[in-house]
Order: C-alpha cells, then structure tokens, then sequence
C-alpha cells in the first residue's frame, strides 16, 4: 500500500488502523531548533478527541460524537531532544485502548455500504476488517500530528521576522441540511433546529454531513509552485484526502460561473479565493495601501474555502448490501460512531492546511534569493 506520505519538504508519513496496537506518523523536513514539545501535539489531538457522552446538553460533542473509549495520549519516540527539534525525523505514536473486534466478527465477509470495505477487498485481496483499517477515522491522528508540528514551525517563522501568525478558521455554514443563522464554531452550542434534527437522527440510527467555511489569514505571499505544485490545487489535492470531505471551493468557486468576468475580477471581492496563477497573493493591499510593500510580499493574504462533508456512513438503520459470495443481505453497523463528524474534523483540516502550507513555505525559501 503506498501514498501514505504528503509533502516534498516537509512530509508526514502516517501509520496505523482502527483496531492496531496505534497510530502515528513520521515527520521529516522539519528545521532543527523548532521549540517543540508533546504538549504542542496533545493539545490539537484533544480538540479531535470524542466527548464520549451523549445527553440532553447542547455541547456540540456530546450530540455528536462517538462514545468509542480513546484517550489519544501522544508519544514522541525520536526528532525531538531538550524540547527543540533535532532536524531528524520526528516519529509520534498514539497507542490505541480499543483493541478488540468484537463489534465487527459480523462485517468479515460483509461489504458495508458506503465505506472503503469493497474497495479495499478489490484492489488488495486482503483487508482489516475491524472498524475499516486503515480507511477508519483513526487514520486521521496521524495527520493532526503532522499538523501540529508544522503549525509550530509557522509559528516560530512569523515570530522570527515580526509577522503575524497564519490563523485557521473553520466554521459550519449548514449541518444536516439546515442553515445556520451565523456560521457555528467548534465549541458553539448548537442552534435548536439544527440540535433537535440531530437527535432526530440519531434516534433513527441516521447520521449526517455538513458544509464548512474556512477561512486562512495571514498567508505569505508568494507560496505555491507552478504549474503542477499551484497552492490551490495542492490544498485541494490535501483537504480531499480526508475520507469524508467530498468537495470543495476556493474563492468564489461554483458561484464564479454564473457571473460575468468584470464582476469575477473586482479586488475587493477576492474571488480568487486569495490565490492567483497558484500562488498566494494580496491584490488589495497594494491597491488600497502600499503598493511597494505589497509588491515585495511584506503582508499576508487570506485564502477562502468551501467545503462538503459527507454523512457518517456507519449508521445502525437497515441497509442492503452484500457479502463474499455475492449474496444480497441486510447489514445493521454496530460499535462506536459520530452522528456528524462536526466538529471533530475541523483540526483535520487545519492540520492538512498547515501540512501544505509549511511545505509551500520551504519550497519558496529555495525558489527566490
């Protein structure tokens, strides 16, 4: 199985299934003399952490997420010595607590639909039937890892040249097909329609997606390669990796269709999504304030996404599928699972974005004196 690594210069190598021993990754790219400690790393694991409860409280993690029992606790085995980075590879470890396959004996010779079980069974021959392998949500720790680290090294960047630092915002605009009055942050209580759907849901044994804005601020200027390496298609290519995000725009995406283009190239609109020729730039700026400034990159930039995520598809309601033989059969999926994957997939994607945009950035330091 290849493509388990991401990046050309800073890269992360993840590893690990469901139901293994743990998960990880391996970061290699990474500048010596990064301040670095596995506290940097906890804290972005925790905010992808499930609540593991489910009550009448509008605590958007406890309607929902999974009750499965992990505590997530990182390990920094190698890269790391008296709390700065070495430059060697940085390898991470989660150890997981729930081990066991009971909850799947059922799904060995069973394809649940929806999931990677029949793909996984075509191309291989061989699969880890238990919570989906290497396709389970699991997989997405090893990515929050690498995330963390490249967010610290931006973050040492901006402080060394007097920059602000680039910031993430990931807010969901609809969930469940409902409409949010004004976008809902991760740690928001949830709207009361939005909430009653959800366990409306649940109580079905449903599940539901969601569409997120993203926001990234303070962008460098100057960062992505053509033609092939443009930052929005590697955004793209990173974002879509997740498992359940199924599309994505960049600026004013779809809606820049059906519009004229002396309207698409207004400035001040930022259609572009921040992002020009695939590489990130601020047209406002030096319009509007210092033209030299601007033309020498001094101000960051802010790149604008759209993205859709898919339904849960583990759900407990009936659904017809079939087995090894061929046979058509009735499958109920058991065990531990989200109703929504908002917001435990927000420090997904930010992680993803930091992986890319650390990685933008050590290229630009070898592509320009």
């Amino acid at each position: 199985m290849g493509a388990n690594s991401f990046g050309r210069f800073f890269t992360v190598t993840s590893f690990g299934e469901s139901r293994s021993a743990g998960v990880g990754a391996v970061i290699d790219g990474c500048p010596a003399g990064i301040p670095l400690c596995a506290e940097d790393i906890q804290k972005e694991l925790n905010r992808r952490k499930p609540k593991n409860s489910f009550d009448d409280s509008d605590s958007i993690k406890n309607v929902f997420s999974t009750r499965r029992n992990e505590t997530d606790i990182c390990e920094i085995l190698s890269g790391v010595f008296e709390g700065k980075t070495l430059g060697s590879p940085i390898a991470v470890l989660v150890r997981n607590n729930e081990t066991s396959s009971k909850d799947y004996d059922n799904l060995k010779d069973v394809f649940r639909p929806g999931h990677a079980d029949y793909a996984y069974e075509v191309k291989y021959g061989h699969r880890d039937y238990r919570g989906g392998g290497r396709a389970s949500g699991r997989e997405t720790i090893g990515r929050v890892i690498g995330g963390a680290v490249a967010k610290k090294m931006l973050e040492v960047f901006a402080l060394k040249t007097d920059k602000k630092p680039i910031e993430v915002r990931v807010r969901a605009e609809e969930i469940a097909g409902l409409k949010a009055e004004t976008p809902i942050k991760e740690d928001d209580e949830l709207p009361e329609n939005i909430f009653e759907r959800l366990k409306a849901l649940a109580y079905k044994g449903d599940s539901a997606g969601c569409i997120l804005s993203c926001s990234i601020l303070n962008v460098p200027e100057g960062l992505g390669s053509p033609v092939f390496g443009k930052l929005d298609a590697v955004l793209s290519q990173a974002i879509m990796s997740i498992g359940s995000v199924k599309g994505i725009e960049i600026g004013g995406g779809f809606y820049s269709a059906s519009i004229p283009g002396s309207e698409n190239n207004e400035i001040s609109k930022n259609y572009s999504g921040g992002i020009l020729g695939g590489i990130s730039c601020n047209m406002d700026y030096p319009l509007n304030s210092n033209y030299e400034a601007g033309r020498k990159g001094e101000q960051g930039c802010q790149i604008d996404l759209k993205l859709a995520v898919k339904p849960v598809p583990s759900i407990k309601m009936n659904q017809g599928t079939f087995n090894k033989r061929g046979d058509r059969v009735t499958l109920s999926v058991g065990g531990n699972h989200d109703i929504c994957l908002f917001p435990r997939i927000v420090p997904v994607i930010e992680a993803m974005i930091y992986l890319v945009l650390a990685d933008a950035f050590l290229a630009s330091r070898i592509e320009r004196f």
